[in-house]
């Protein structure tokens, strides 16, 4: 009969004490950019790598332990980080924006900027604006430079234009008289009503705070569009900023997975990873709409404030105090289309954004922009779309994609004249 085992001798399990990571990373980070940070933090955990920032290493060179890999959230190493740079191992930088540089044997994650660019001209060109200028820092030009040309062409493309741009240099006295004068300067040479799209939220939160200084409303005649959509920035400036989402998580994922290629000895990209944006994000700055008819701009403003609820065209002819022949033929003549034409695309488009950026059922997101049957907004959606709704969200979840400029759009850029919004 087998008897039970005695256990008093055993011998308890070898502590082996931490697990050894698969790869160890330095890393010369970038804190201004949490949601970047984060997602490089959750990706290294996948893979059981220990990161380690350049910062708080203190030990001599010789004295560092292997490292594996290195990755750069910032343009401009430090001196000891260059003197660990000569050891042999792969590097990738991850940058919001890509300017000229020589990288060697190190790659790159960066923004696709022909993509900001497109967004940002649909962004203006959807509103009426004709007139664009872009405000950047003087030292940012290069990296600058693909996104401003590319701009330049969609306004071009959609029936706008392109004023010009304006790299202001920031003094020992920071962004108050020398900053101030250029842009007043600047702003006193161009149209009303105007578009400006700056190259961040802080500047442009400062030319927010200047155009009020000056009288100059923000955004009835200057319009104010951001790249980078930091949420604190961005909602603390002196009129809230529309800004265009980065998708900076996206990036930190992409650079991750990159060096991780690399230390593998895969073979690297013959090109910079782009990531696209993820969208605009419309605040106040942006929030209103430029048209040369101000009874058309009132009955678009209503279409665009009530599309998720059952209006027609009786109730924006009612609004703008027309009939509703004379609105018809008014609002073909300013914007290019009727007036249910803009109201299914104001619709559709609220559609693909909750398509991307939310997990809610078709059921559950057909009321919110507006519908009734379900059916009839599939019918709709893969009429103007080429897909089904579940087809462009899966798609969206692997890639974005640019989305093409709308015809009509061409045909608004010809306002000159601002309708405000109504308390």
């Amino acid at each position: 009969m087998a008897t039970k085992q005695s256990t008093k001798h055993r011998k308890p399990p070898k502590f082996t004490g931490k697990k050894k990571p698969h790869k160890r990373v330095l890393i010369a980070s970038n804190w201004q950019y949490p949601e970047l940070m984060q997602a490089i933090l959750d990706r290294a955990a996948d893979l059981e790598w220990e990161i380690i920032d350049e910062r708080f290493v203190h030990m001599p060179n010789a004295q560092l332990p292997q490292l594996d890999g290195m990755l750069s959230c910032q343009l401009e190493l430090t001196e000891r980080t260059h003197r660990l740079r000569k050891k042999i191992f792969p590097m990738v930088y991850t940058l919001p924006l890509l300017p000229k540089m020589d990288i060697g044997n190190e790659h790159v994650v960066t923004s696709d900027a022909k993509v900001i660019a497109s967004m940002a001209a649909t962004h203006f060109l959807e509103r009426g604006f004709k007139d664009v200028g872009f405000l950047h820092i003087h030292s940012d030009f290069e990296a600058l430079r693909t996104c401003m040309d590319a701009f330049g062409r969609e306004l071009l493309d959609g029936g706008g234009r392109l004023l010009g741009h304006l790299g202001v240099r920031i003094h020992q006295s920071g962004w108050r008289d020398p900053f101030q004068e250029a842009i007043v300067n600047w702003l006193n040479k161009m149209p009303r009503p105007l578009g400006i799209i700056a190259s961040g939220d802080i500047i442009g939160g400062h030319l927010v705070g200047v155009c009020q200084a000056n009288g100059l409303a923000v955004p009835e005649e200057i319009a104010v569009l951001t790249i980078g959509n930091k949420h604190p920035w961005c909602d603390m400036s002196p009129c809230p900023l529309s800004s265009i989402d980065l998708d900076p998580a996206a990036r930190g994922r992409a650079a991750v997975d990159l060096l991780n290629r690399l230390m593998q000895s895969e073979r690297p990209p013959n090109a910079p990873v782009r990531i696209p944006p993820a969208r605009v994000v419309t605040r106040k700055s942006t929030d209103i709409i430029a048209a040369a008819d101000l009874e058309v701009a009132k009955a678009l403003r209503f279409l665009w404030e009530h599309y998720e609820q059952q209006i027609n065209v009786d109730d924006a002819a009612r609004e703008a105090g027309l009939s509703r022949s004379t609105l018809e033929r008014r609002f073909r003549r300013a914007i290019g289309h009727s007036v249910n034409e803009e109201l299914l695309r104001k619709r559709l488009e609220h559609c693909r954004e909750l398509l991307r950026t939310t997990d809610l059922s078709f059921v559950a997101i057909t009321p919110r922009v507006g519908f009734l049957s379900k059916t009839y907004l599939h019918r709709i959606f893969l009429k103007h779309h080429g897909c089904t709704p579940q087809q462009y969200r899966k798609h969206k979840q692997q890639e974005r994609v640019k989305e093409p400029v709308s015809p009509h759009i061409a045909r608004m850029g010809n306002a000159l004249v601002t309708a405000s919004r109504e308390p």
